[in-house]
């Protein structure tokens, strides 16, 4: 059975550099160490599309893990996280 993490954040961040970094470490120690394959993301604002960032970056190392958008709701606003 895979293992999941869901993130939920803010939609402004700050030190966006300094909180990827933490992220990218972050979600590798859970791959590796945890046994985590399932990522469950938002898309609206600067925390989801961060998250997203992240774990996409992460496929490319590790391949076999999963990358989910959730919606909770639907707006005609929602945009793709632009960096």
């Amino acid at each position: 059975m895979s293992r999941r993490c869901c993130f939920a954040g803010h939609s402004k961040i700050y030190h966006i550099d300094e909180i990827y970094d933490n992220l990218v470490n972050l979600i590798e120690r859970l791959i590796i160490e945890e046994n985590v394959s399932e990522f469950w993301v938002g898309n609206y604002g600067n925390f989801d599309g961060l998250s997203a960032k992240a774990v996409r970056c992460l496929k490319e190392k590790h391949p076999d893990i999963q990358i989910n958008l959730v919606i909770p709701y639907l707006t005609s606003d929602i945009n793709e996280y632009r960096t």
